[in-house]
């Protein structure tokens, strides 16, 4: 979560497994549809703090995580 001074405007939720609205699609688009990943399920940013590149402080945090859990895939 991102604050501003104490408040929030903006949040990412990773998961270990697709969310359920995935269902039960086909994966091939995937490059490596089989391998460990993390999902990005929701990310939003209260509308005044848009264009303040808080999303992407947030992508960036997805991707550090991924890392750290030396996990091959954000999707």
């Amino acid at each position: 979560m991102i604050y501003d001074k104490s408040n929030p405007v903006g949040t990412i939720t990773l998961a270990p497994n697709p969310p359920f609205y995935y269902g039960e699609r086909d994966n091939t688009f995937w490059e490596d549809a089989f391998s460990s990943a993390i999902y990005v399920s929701g990310l939003a940013v209260l509308p005044d703090h848009q264009s303040k590149g808080l999303a992407t402080e947030l992508i960036d945090f997805a991707e550090e995580t991924t890392r750290e859990r030396k996990v091959l895939y954000v999707r």
